[in-house]
This record gives C-alpha cells, structure tokens and sequence, in this order.
C-alpha cells in the first residue's frame, strides 16, 4: 500500500513537471523566443538564460543575511522561494533549448548523486574519477 502511494506521488509530480514544462514552452514561444533554436541562435539564447537564473540566485541572496560577518538573522521565506520558483522557470527554459527531456535530467541527477555518495565515501578528499574530470 505504501509503494502504490508512493508511486501515485511520483506519477504526480513528474506529470506536474512534464506540465510546467509544456507551460514554459507556451510562455517563450508566446514571447516569440524559439525554443528549439540551433547553432549561434541557441547559444545566444542559452547565454541569456544562465545570465538571467543566475541574477535570479543573486536577488535570492539580498532576501536574508548571508554574510558570514553578519550579525543579522533576516530571512525573507516568501522572497527566496520567489526568486527560487524564477531559477526554475530559466531552468527550464535551458532544458526546452538544449533538448533535456526529464527522464534526462533525472537519468543524469541519479548518476551525479551516486558520484557524490562515492566521494562521500571516500572521504570527499581523494578524487573520484569520472567524466566531468576529463572535462
């Protein structure tokens, strides 16, 4: 029983992400931006997307105190999950440009945490070889 609901959970939310993203998709080409540009115009639009996410986690910094000096404890909740849910959305913008599906992504994420569990066990402080350390 607990399996069942577990997968139902699992179903529901990779068809909310299949949903987000089909949205998405609507949004930009409604902004006449192509979502399956190629070449320069890809790399273009790709550029703009890691800068526009990427100001995004900034203005998510100036929603509480980060600074380790601080003595300040402010913690806008409601500011950082705003800014967070715009990463998402240039997330997956970049997923829509570069062809990432979500079983891609996943697929990829799975491989990655699995890297990190093995860095983890071997003390983070001895490499663990893989493809990124060839790139």
């Amino acid at each position: 029983m607990v399996y069942n609901i577990i997968m139902k959970n699992m179903i529901n939310m990779k068809n909310e992400f299949d949903s987000a993203l089909k949205a998405q998709e609507q949004l930009q080409l409604a902004y006449g931006i192509n979502c399956h540009a190629k070449g320069k115009e890809r790399n273009e639009v790709l550029k703009d997307y890691i800068f526009c996410a990427t100001d995004e986690l900034h203005e998510a910094l100036r929603s509480f105190a980060w600074r380790s000096w601080s003595t300040k404890e402010d913690y806008n909740s409601d500011r950082v999950k705003e800014e967070l849910r715009d990463v998402f959305q240039f997330f997956l913008n970049m997923m829509l440009i570069t062809g990432m599906t979500p079983e891609e992504l996943f697929k990829l994420v799975k491989e990655k945490q699995q890297i990190n569990w093995n860095r983890i066990k071997n003390n983070y402080g001895e490499r663990v070889e893989n493809q990124e350390d060839e790139q």
